[in-house]
């Protein structure tokens, strides 16, 4: 006569190793989706944020002077130019003049945020639109940029 009770314990042990491996899969498609709506989430910000910015520049006249409020993505950069280049996505729309708002590429220790707002970041991830000509360095997001227009040329700081 053959043991039943030890074909069972196999039987429910498999069931186990089968249940614990479907629910790895399914944490795992959950976090992978997770990550994935979180991203894009800062991408769409950034973009609004920059429509935002634009429409401000556009109301601007002449020697005037604006503080524009930018709440998302806190902690990204504004960047027009860097040394006489600009950001891939500029050059390859054939754009003279834009304006993007792109992820720091690294966090530095130096004073200050310690971001540091390089074109590499804009390689990462970035949103860039055409605009009138800026003059300006990089600049983190930390809830409002001043705007200055002068002669046509804008500055930020």
């Amino acid at each position: 006569m053959k043991n039943k009770r030890g074909f069972l314990l196999g039987e429910e042990t498999v069931k186990i190793v089968i249940a614990v491996v479907v629910l790895i899969f399914l944490f795992g498609l959950l976090g992978k989706l997770y990550y994935s709506y979180s991203s894009n989430k800062e991408l769409r910000q950034a973009e609004e944020s920059l429509n935002y910015l634009l429409d401000e520049m556009s109301l601007m006249k002449v020697s005037d002077k604006r503080s524009v409020d930018i709440w998302n993505p806190v902690k990204w950069c504004v960047v027009s130019e860097i040394s006489g280049s600009m950001p891939d996505k500029c050059v390859s729309s054939g754009w003279t003049n834009c304006l993007c708002i792109c992820v720091p590429s690294s966090v530095g220790s130096g004073v200050g945020t310690g971001l540091i707002c390089d074109l590499k970041g804009c390689k990462a991830q970035s949103v860039c639109l055409s605009s009138e000509k800026v003059e300006t360095s990089p600049i983190v997001i930390e809830h409002s940029i001043q705007i200055e227009k002068e002669s046509g040329l804008f500055r930020f700081s």
